[in-house]
């Protein structure tokens, strides 16, 4: 993948929090070919505990990947989620899980990569507002606000060839557009005679995101 990426001239690609922590070998090739990394810890999409026994785990997790990864040069910037804080902001009992996500994100996550590595930059979450989330206490009620920090861009509902109708915020960390798998992956589960235009039920059935098929239907 990181040749790919290198193929493609892209000089920057995000090691996602709701995936895993790559091989050192991932890293080592992106040291070589020049590509720099935003790594995210592995937390993302959901709200976690702040218990003393999960919270021992994640500061023995946190140490290992940092001091792990803090020597490679492809390392940019250091991000302690994805998306949490709009899990915060959107539930009920939003101030214990504020409480929750200030401990877990700065008290523990972000004291120990400041610890372990001061060279470079942490945000606790992405998006985020950067170094403005502390004038809300963390939890910014628009986090990914375009005007500040990173933001995420999923406007592909509309016109897609027309770079007019597209996001200006300052760092896009995250964007794409609805797609399927490839052919050759496609196949391993569906019959050629399947694989068609206009898209049948077979293939439609395999995508789960709501509308997915139409909005795949419109772009093409």
């Amino acid at each position: 993948m990181i040749e790919s990426v290198r193929d493609a001239n892209m000089n920057m690609i995000r090691v996602w929090g709701g995936g895993v922590y790559e091989s050192d070998y991932f890293y080592e090739l992106a040291d070589e070919y020049g590509i720099i990394i935003w790594q995210d810890f592995m937390f993302s999409c959901s709200q976690y505990p702040s218990d003393k026994e999960f919270l021992a785990t994640v500061d023995v997790e946190v140490t290992q990947q940092t001091r792990r990864l803090q020597h490679h040069p492809s390392i940019a910037i250091w991000s302690g989620n994805n998306e949490n804080i709009v899990y915060v902001n959107m539930n009920p009992d939003y101030a214990i899980h504020k409480k929750d996500y200030i401990e877990l994100y700065i008290n523990h996550i972000r004291r120990i990569v400041l610890q372990e590595d001061n060279s470079r930059y942490y945000v606790s979450s992405s998006p985020s507002n950067g170094e403005a989330d502390q004038l809300e206490d963390w939890v910014p009620k628009n986090g990914g606000d375009y005007h500040y920090g990173d933001y995420h861009n999923y406007e592909f509902f509309k016109p897609v060839w027309d770079w007019h109708v597209w996001g200006d915020g300052k760092f896009a960390s995250e964007y794409g557009f609805q797609s399927y798998a490839s052919a050759e992956t496609m196949l391993t589960a569906l019959n050629a005679s399947e694989l068609t235009y206009p898209i049948g039920k077979a293939l439609e059935h395999r995508d789960r995101k709501f509308n997915g098929t139409n909005t795949i239907d419109a772009m093409m």
